[in-house]
C-alpha cells in the first residue's frame, strides 16, 4: 500500500545536525506528501541467504557489540555517510534533507551507550582505561566517547554486557513600550506568534530573576558561522553577562565541527525573556551524559530547562534514564520543555505473528493479518534519501535501572532488496542492513540504515525475526529517514522517551506565519511535528503495569521557522528569501521548545511580582488551558492543547493559588 511521507527534518548522526528548509513562501494547506513510484513484482519476494562475509559475521551473534559497531570493529574503518539530499512534498512545503548516519566517527571516535555485567562504575573505569572520554553512568547505563580502535578490546571486557551506538538527533529542520534589555540584531517572529511581546508589555515581565538552561549539541563550535557566541553577546542577541557553559561538546567533535544549535535555542529564549540568565550543557555524550547534564543544569540554578535532542534508543514503552532525569528535576521545581520530535507519524506497529518461515534460524514475522503470509514489508527510498529505522518491542529495558529486568526475547531487524536478497553491509558508505544483537536480558532495540546512492527510486524490504523468547505483543519501529510507500503502514505515534516524561512538557511546532498573529486561524501544525500517544507499559523495575499509562504529550505547540543571527536557512529551496530579511530561519520542534521555555521564564517572573503558583505542573496547566485550539477542541495527540499564548498563560498563572 502507499503512504504519506510526512516531511520535516531528521538528523540521524551522533554529532551533527541538519536542517529542513521550506520550499514555498506562501502558506499552503497541509496535504498528503508525494509517493515515489517503483516497479512492483507480481509475486512476493522470499528472504534468501545472507550476502557477504560481514553479514555472516553479524548474523552469527558472537560479539557484545551491536551489529553496526561490530562491522566497524571488524573492518577497522569508519562511515562516510550521506551528503545533502532533498525531496519536496506535494504542496511544495517542507523538504527532508541532510546527512543521516547511523554512525559518524568524529576524529576516529564514536559515542556509545553500554550495559554492564556488574556495576556501571566498574565498566566505566575499564572503558576509561581504553580511552573513553566524557564518560558517565546513570541507572544501569554507561555512556561516553570511545576510540574506534578500542572497540575490539572493549568487546572483550568481562564487565561489558553489550554496547551500541548512542545515536542522537536534534529536532531542528534545519504609551512607550516597556523597556527591556537590548534584543540584538534580530528578534524571533515567534515572539509575536505566541504573544510574548504583548505579555512583556502588559505585565512588565522580562524573565528577571529566572535562569533558563538549554541542552543541545554545542554552544560555540560551529565552523565559520555567520556570528559567533562573542558576537552574539556583543550584539545583544545573548545576555550581556554571557552564558554559563556547564559542559561543551567533547573536544574532538568540537574540532570536527558542530552546529551550535544550542546557541540558536538560547537566542530564541533571550528574545522572549531578555532579562533571564542563560546556561548550556551538551546532550551529545550518550544518554547517561545527557541525563547527568540535566541534573547539573538544575544544580547550577536553572529554574527552566529545555532540550531539542532525541536518542533513538530511548525506550518507547518505559521511562529511560533521560526521562528519569527530567522527572527528578521536575520534582525539584524545575519546569522542563522538550521538542516533541520531527517524525510526524512515520511509524509502524503491530503484533508479532508467526509465519512458519525461518531465516538464519529465526522465525520471520508475518506482516499480513489476513490468510496469506507476507514476511517482507516493502519501503521505497527516493534518490539521495535513506531509511534509518529503530525497532523496539513491548519488553523492558535492562538499562532503565541497575536491577531491572531486561528483554525476554531476541528479535532481529533486516533489510532485503526488491528480490528478497539480504542487502550487503558496507560500513564505509553507511549501509547497515543487518541488526542482529543478542537482546535477551538486555535492551529490546535494533536498528538498520540503508541509503539510496542511485539516481532512481529503489525498493527495500524490511523483515523482523524472532530468534528466542516469547512472542512480542507489539513490534514498533520509527523511521528517522524518509522511507515512502510503506507497506502495511499504521501511521503510529512517534514522540517517545523523555519527550513523553510525566514531569516534562513535549512541544509541537507551528510555523510562525501560520498563526493567528499573522492571519492564520486556526494555527496550522507543521506536517513533520511528532504525534504522541505511545503508552508506558513498564515501571522502572521492568514490571508490566496492570493498566498502560497514557500521557497527554505533546502538551502544546509553539512557533518555529523564525529568525536567529546564524542558525537555520536563509532561503526557500528555489532561492527565494523566507521572510524578506537577511537572517536565517530556524525550523523544527527544536525551535518551538525554546519559545515555550522563554514563556515559562516570563511566567515565573510574573509569579514573583504578582503571586501565583510556580510548580512545573501549574506552568504546564496554565499554558495548556489558554492555548489556541488547532486540530480539535481540547487536547489531541498531534498538537496537544494547541498554540500557546504567553499573555493569557501569565494571566492564568498569577491568579492560581499556590
Amino acid at each position: 500500500m502507499r503512504t504519506r511521507l510526512l516531511t520535516g527534518l531528521v538528523t540521524a548522526s551522533l554529532l551533527a545536525a541538519c536542517s529542513t528548509s521550506p520550499q514555498v513562501q506562501t502558506p499552503a494547506p497541509e496535504a498528503s506528501a508525494p509517493t515515489v513510484d517503483v516497479p512492483t513484482d507480481a509475486t512476493v519476494p522470499q528472504p534468501t541467504a545472507p550476502a557477504g562475509d560481514v553479514n555472516a559475521l553479524l548474523l552469527a551473534k558472537t560479539s557484545k557489540l551491536s551489529s553496526a559497531l561490530s562491522a566497524v570493529a571488524a573492518a577497522g574503518s569508519t562511515v562516510q555517510g550521506l551528503g545533502a539530499a532533498t525531496a519536496a512534498t506535494a504542496d511544495g512545503g517542507d523538504v527532508r534533507l541532510g546527512s543521516r548516519r547511523l554512525l559518524n566517527a568524529a576524529a576516529g571516535r564514536v559515542t556509545v551507550d553500554a550495559l554492564p555485567t556488574g556495576t556501571p562504575e566498574d565498566l566505566l573505569a575499564s572503558l576509561q582505561g581504553l580511552g573513553l572520554t566524557a564518560g558517565s553512568t546513570y541507572a544501569g547505563l554507561v555512556s561516553g566517547v570511545l576510540p574506534v580502535s578500542a572497540l575490539t578490546a572493549a568487546a572483550a571486557l568481562p564487565e561489558l554486557r553489550s554496547m551500541r551506538l548512542a545515536v542522537a538527533t536534534t529536532n531542528q529542520l534545519h504609551g512607550q513600550a516597556f523597556q527591556v534589555p537590548s534584543q540584538g540584531l534580530t528578534i524571533s517572529q515567534g515572539d509575536v506568534a505566541q504573544r510574548s511581546d504583548i505579555a512583556r508589555q502588559k505585565y512588565r515581565v522580562s524573565g528577571a530573576g529566572v535562569t533558563v538552561g538549554a541542552l543541545s549539541d554545542s554552544y560555540n563550535c560551529a565552523k565559520k558561522p555567520l556570528t559567533t557566541a562573542p558576537d552574539d553577546i556583543r550584539n545583544g542577541d545573548l545576555p550581556k553577562g554571557g552564558v554559563q557553559v556547564i559542559e561543551e561538546i567533547d573536544a574532538e567533535s568540537c574540532q570536527a565541527g558542530a552546529s551550535d544549535e544550542g546557541r540558536g535555542m538560547l537566542q530564541i529564549i533571550h528574545d522572549v525573556a531578555p532579562a533571564a540568565k542563560l546556561s548550556f550543557a551538551t546532550a551529545f555524550s550518550g544518554q547517561a551524559g545527557f541525563a547527568n547534564n540535566i541534573l547539573r543544569l538544575a544544580d547550577a540554578g536553572a529554574d527552566v530547562i529545555v532540550d531539542d535532542v532525541s536518542y533513538f534508543a530511548e525506550p518507547y514503552f518505559q521511562d529511560g534514564v533521560v526521562a528519569q532525569a527530567v522527572d527528578r528535576v521536575a520534582r525539584q521545581g524545575v519546569s522542563y520543555f522538550s521538542s516533541a520530535g520531527n517524525q510526524a507519524r512515520q511509524s509502524y506497529e503491530g503484533a508479532y505473528r508467526p509465519s512458519g518461515q525461518t531465516f538464519n534460524g529465526c522465525e520471520l514475522n508475518d506482516f499480513n493479518a489476513g490468510s496469506s503470509v507476507d514476511t517482507l514489508q516493502s519501503i521505497t527510498i527516493a534518490p539521495g534519501a535513506d531509511v534509518l529505522i529503530f525497532l523496539q518491542w513491548d519488553q523492558p529495558f535492562a538499562s532503565v535501572s541497575r536491577a531491572g529486568r531486561g528483554s525476554a526475547s531476541d528479535v532481529d531487524l533486516l533489510l532485503f532488496d526488491d528480490k528478497g536478497k539480504l542487502l550487503v553491509t558496507d560500513e564505509r558508505t553507511g549501509q547497515f542492513p543487518v541488526s542482529a544483537d543478542d537482546n535477551v536480558d538486555g535492551d529490546p532495540v535494533e536498528a538498520v540504515q540503508y541509503i539510496n546512492y542511485t539516481k532512481a527510486p529503489i525498493k527495500v524490504n524490511l523483515a523482523m525475526t524472532l530468534c528466542s523468547g516469547p512472542e512480542p505483543k507489539v513490534l514498533k519501529w520509527i523511521d528517522y529517514g524518509s522511507g515512502a510507500n510503506v507497506e502495511y503502514d499504521t501511521k503510529s505515534p512517534t514522540s517517545f522517551g523523555h519527550h513523553n516524561a510525566v514531569g516534562g512538557a513535549g512541544v509541537g511546532a507551528a510555523r510562525f506565519y501560520r498563526t493567528p498573529a499573522f492571519g492564520q486561524t486556526p494555527p496550522l501544525l507543521e506536517a513533520f511535528s511528532s504525534a504522541g500517544g505511545i503508552p508506558i507499559l513498564y515501571d522502572l523495575n521492568g514490571r508490566r503495569l496492570a493498566t498502560p499509562e497514557q500521557r497527554q504529550q505533546p502538551r502544546f505547540t509553539a512557533p518555529d521557522g523564525a529568525n536567529t543571527t546564524f542558525f537555520g536557512q536563509l532561503t526557500f529551496g528555489d532561492g527565494t528569501p523566507i521572510d524578506g530579511d537577511a537572517f536565517p530561519n530556524f525550523f523544527g520542534t527544536s525551535a518551538a521548545a525554546p519559545h515555550a521555555a522563554g514563556v515559562a521564564a516570563l511566567m515565573l517572573d510574573g509569579v514573583t511580582q504578582y503571586g501565583g503558583a510556580s510548580r512545573p505542573a501549574d506552568i504546564y496547566r496554565a499554558l495548556g488551558a489558554t492555548a489556541v485550539d488547532m486540530k480539535t477542541t481540547g487536547f489531541d495527540a498531534d498538537s496537544g492543547a494547541g498554540l500557546i499564548q504567553a499573555d493569557k498563560a501569565i494571566e492564568r498563572i498569577i491568579s492560581t493559588t499556590p
